[in-house]
């Protein structure tokens, strides 16, 4: 389904006016996305590429691999077959086994239960994906077909269901359509976690997608960055012309930067929405004051959330001015003085800290 983005409502009151956030208004980015289930991306993609010439699809799962720094890569199947390859892709998700096979190691952050439902409909803003505030944590909701809604809370208990507060910060009547699937057990949950590799490629192994890092769900940028690696892929194996090992070297170098981009932006991203606390309140209302007063701003987080802004000094800014949004709003407040300094005196701090978190994940 044609998709833009809408964060509804992103404030600490889910009673205010939702605020719009539009691809267009990233510069040099369309205008729309697409939303769709990642199942049915999937096989459409696996079809389409069986069909191209020269290409051959097994669908046995590949249980071993050696010889990434020599002349071919070798590889086993689950069937008992063996192959040689001059490339070996791996996009084979967060638990890559290729990526454990080549020795590369990942760090991991802490994990997030999260859990799913489809329901009706209809989205107050059709067209758009819907980032809800007011709850203990986002909850996103996107179309995904004619008929249905995916509800997807990025935080539950460990029995896999959601808070009711999270349910009823929903707006009807997906509240109510959720609560009702909720009651009836409709929920798939799982367990998702952070993850960055040491490294982007060994030899004639590439990684790609969530096999070669991933983030906190709440920023939506898995299948974006996938993309990107697809392309970034394709200039480095045809920039180096036939030298594997060359390319292999030159993809890594281009994907540090747009990679560390997006591993600081899941952690800041998580911890402004969802976090507890009067610090994070104050810095929740400080990136809707400034998303709701700035054009550009705006334009420019659209630019991260979609992997279309890769540079992390673009991140650091924007984050700084969400900083200086949320102290003016402290320094507004009517309270004593002296609460208001030690509250901007704790947003600072805990800020501090959470961008420090960032850098080290």
């Amino acid at each position: 389904m044609p998709c833009r983005r809408a964060a509804l409502p992103c404030s600490p009151d889910a009673a205010s006016a939702p605020i719009i956030l539009s691809y267009g208004e990233t510069v040099g980015s369309h205008s729309t996305g697409i939303a769709l289930e990642h199942s049915a991306l999937a096989a459409a993609l696996l079809q389409h590429a069986g069909e191209l010439p020269g290409v051959t699809v097994r669908r046995a799962r590949v249980t071993g691999a050696i010889g990434f720094d020599g002349p071919s890569v070798h590889v086993e199947t689950s069937d008992g077959e063996r192959l040689e390859a001059a490339v070996l892709i791996a996009a084979d998700g967060r638990g890559s086994k290729l990526r454990e096979a080549a020795g590369i190691g990942a760090a991991r952050g802490a994990p997030v239960r999260m859990a799913g439902v489809l329901v009706k409909g209809p989205l107050p803003y059709e067209g758009y994906g819907h980032v809800v505030l007011g709850g203990r944590a986002p909850v996103l909701a996107y179309r995904v077909g004619r008929s249905a809604v995916r509800v997807l809370f990025t935080r539950c208990g460990a029995d896999g269901r959601p808070g009711a507060d999270d349910v009823s910060a929903l707006p009807d009547p997906l509240a109510a359509q959720v609560a009702g699937a909720v009651a009836a057990s409709e929920l798939a949950s799982t367990t998702v976690f952070a993850l960055t590799p040491g490294r982007s490629s060994r030899g004639r192994l590439f990684l790609a997608g969530d096999s070669g890092g991933c983030v906190h769900p709440v920023t939506a940028t898995g299948v974006s960055f996938c993309a990107a690696d697809a392309l970034r892929l394709q200039r480095a194996l045809g920039a180096a012309r036939g030298d594997v090992l060359a390319a292999s070297e030159a993809y890594a170098v281009e994907r540090t930067a747009p990679l560390r981009t997006r591993v600081a932006l899941g952690p800041l991203l998580a911890e402004t929405l969802g976090a507890p606390g009067p610090e994070a309140r104050a810095l929740r209302t400080g990136l809707v004051r400034y998303w709701r007063s700035d054009r550009r701003g705006r334009g420019a987080s659209i630019g991260l959330l979609s992997t279309h802004e890769p540079r992390f000094g673009v991140l650091a800014r924007e984050y700084v001015k969400v900083l200086g949004h949320a102290l003016a709003g402290v320094a507004a407040e009517r309270a004593p003085i002296s609460e208001r300094l030690g509250l901007c005196a704790r947003l600072v701090s805990s800020t501090s800290r959470l961008a420090a978190r960032a850098l080290r994940a």
